[in-house]
């Protein structure tokens, strides 16, 4: 299911209504994807780079002498295909320990310097099978399930569709949500990322 089906789902469109609303619910899914991107510093989405020149202080950081601490939208490390250090292509497990948990690289036995180049996947995503084109499975990545229902609840308060029914003495009131929770913000701000 797409976020956008997600969304629907969550603001309870019936089947035949969601194209009325498609333009503007995936404009607002791209709005707020880069709403949760800047607020957080963090990609969820998939970021694929290819010998990609990391610069210090903008990609990473130096965490000691044998550590970087990989910033922004690299912190998130769904997997590294190729990494070059002084024109060497080095071997995970052999010539450094990749920590995705904490987005560190570890060098072993020696120091990185600033020439270095990778080749990976990035974001706090994960992966899901999907229908593609003849109806063959293919991957397809989303955000993380915590960040997804942020995600749809950010797109629901922006659309002027999240309707609630609010029991009161002189009968019920539809009101529109124009926020999304409180717990809901307190999680997106769990995600916020420190720069190193």
């Amino acid at each position: 299911m797409s976020i956008f089906d997600d969304v629907c789902e969550f603001l309870q469109i019936a089947a035949d209504q969601r194209g009325a609303h498609q333009a503007q619910l995936e404009t607002l899914i791209n709005n707020c994807t880069d709403i949760i991107e800047r607020e957080t510093g963090r990609k969820i989405t998939l970021l694929e780079v290819e010998d990609y020149k990391l610069t210090r202080g903008v990609d990473f950081g130096y965490y000691g002498q044998s550590k970087i601490y990989l910033n922004g939208a690299l912190h998130d490390i769904v997997a590294i295909t190729k990494l070059i250090d002084r024109g060497k292509e080095l071997t995970a497990g052999v010539d450094y320990i990749l920590d995705k948990n904490n987005g560190l690289l570890i060098k072993e036995g020696g120091e990185w310097l600033e020439n270095i180049v990778i080749t990976g996947k990035f974001g706090l995503v994960v992966e899901c099978a999907a229908q593609g084109e003849n109806d063959e499975p293919v991957a397809v990545y989303e955000p993380i399930p915590a960040l997804k229902q942020v995600l749809i609840e950010m797109v629901a308060a922006k659309s002027g569709l999240w309707k609630m029914n609010v029991e009161t003495e002189s009968g019920t009131i539809t009101q529109t949500r124009t926020t999304i929770n409180k717990d809901t913000q307190a999680l997106l701000n769990k995600f916020r990322l420190v720069q190193i």
